[in-house]
């Protein structure tokens, strides 16, 4: 029996327009009567995850970028926080920035972003409910402000084709400290290893005492893909990558054609 049900937000629980459908809504109101958890779990920052956690009217956790933190529903107080140790590559994280790479940087409270690129700034703000800070050199905010501990994300924002490339070479350079996955195609975001959305949900589910046979996921990009295998019932969006869908048990509609819905339908309610 299902007793915790985990789901994305964009390219999932979200539409295209960036809302939730009625759909969605309703069944996720029919899984509370039940006594069935639902978690949202996003590469989004705190902030930007609240507002959907008020609108379904939830109690549970938060499990943001990426599963780095985890925090009460209303995001005021930290279960579990995991940052980067971005000291140990300062000097990649240089060269990077050196190279005019549009990056946008995550604190537990902030989010700051280099200011060279207005295209993927403003792209940024649409799947945000958070404005960056635009920083004129991120590596003396950085220093002036002594945050080189208190980096939770980076997300490297490019063409796709660009990102693969940058993904292939910093595996040559980064270690088993670090991790690269795609939230989106445009977005490339490194976490510590130690971080997923699998072991943030694993987390929530030993708050609650449920197992992994308990569990139901869902969700359509790489970052998604943890929490997907960790679960008895792992479910892709029709408008995932191809890959998600091959790992995945099953695969429901996509995000524009209610996909939350009717996976929760077929799997909880056997319709």
């Amino acid at each position: 029996m299902i007793k915790l049900v985990g789901l994305d937000l964009d390219g999932t629980l979200l539409n295209d327009n960036h809302v939730i459908s009625n759909e969605n809504k309703e069944i996720i109101d029919n899984l509370k009567e039940l006594g069935i958890k639902v978690v949202l779990a996003s590469g989004r920052e705190i902030e930007s995850m609240i507002w959907a956690s008020s609108e379904l009217g939830l109690d549970t956790p938060l499990i943001a970028l990426n599963g780095a933190i985890v925090t009460d529903n209303k995001g005021e107080k930290i279960l579990f926080g995991k940052s980067l140790n971005l000291k140990k590559i300062k000097d990649l994280f240089i060269d990077l920035y050196n190279d005019g790479r549009f990056m946008l940087i995550f604190f537990k409270d902030e989010v700051i972003a280099t200011d060279n690129n207005d295209d993927y700034y403003n792209l940024f703000i649409k799947y945000s409910n958070v404005i960056p800070k635009r920083v004129n050199n991120v590596v003396k905010y950085l220093d002036d402000n002594n945050l080189w501990d208190s980096v939770y994300k980076i997300i490297f924002s490019d063409e796709e084709e660009v990102l693969v490339d940058l993904r292939d070479d910093l595996k040559d350079k980064l270690d088993e400290d670090y991790t690269l996955t795609f939230s989106m195609p445009f977005y490339l975001e490194l976490n510590d290893s130690h971080v997923s959305k699998g072991n943030a949900l694993e987390f929530v589910a030993k708050m609650y005492g449920i197992k992994s046979d308990e569990i139901m996921a869902i969700g359509d990009g790489e970052n998604d893909l943890s929490m997907i295998e960790f679960a008895k019932v792992g479910i892709a969006m029709e408008n995932a990558p191809d890959y998600i869908k091959e790992r995945a048990n099953y695969v429901t509609r996509s995000n524009m054609d209610n996909g939350v819905f009717h996976a929760i339908k077929k799997f909880i309610y056997n319709e």
